[in-house]
């Protein structure tokens, strides 16, 4: 079971955690796969794949925008009733 959005942004306020663990955490809440996340939020998979594995830094904005886009998947998906 993939951790709670709460739990994940909670997490990544420690600075111990590399941009390459934040990045796999933040999709890793979601439950989506690296293509379903990249599809989502607009990235290419070879991407995501690349800043999970630390390959490649993402720029400095790219964190703070996939912890919102995630919260607005997270409000969107869910059920209202």
């Amino acid at each position: 079971k993939s951790p709670t959005l709460q739990k994940v942004l909670t997490s990544l306020r420690s600075k111990d955690m590399t941009p390459s663990e934040q990045i796999k955490a933040i999709r890793a809440s979601t439950g989506l796969s690296q293509k379903k996340f990249a599809e989502k939020t607009g990235v290419s998979a070879r991407t995501i794949l690349s800043w999970e594995t630390g390959n490649r830094t993402p720029p400095s904005y790219v964190i703070p925008l996939l912890k919102l886009a995630v919260r607005a998947l997270d409000g969107i998906d869910k059920d209202p009733s």
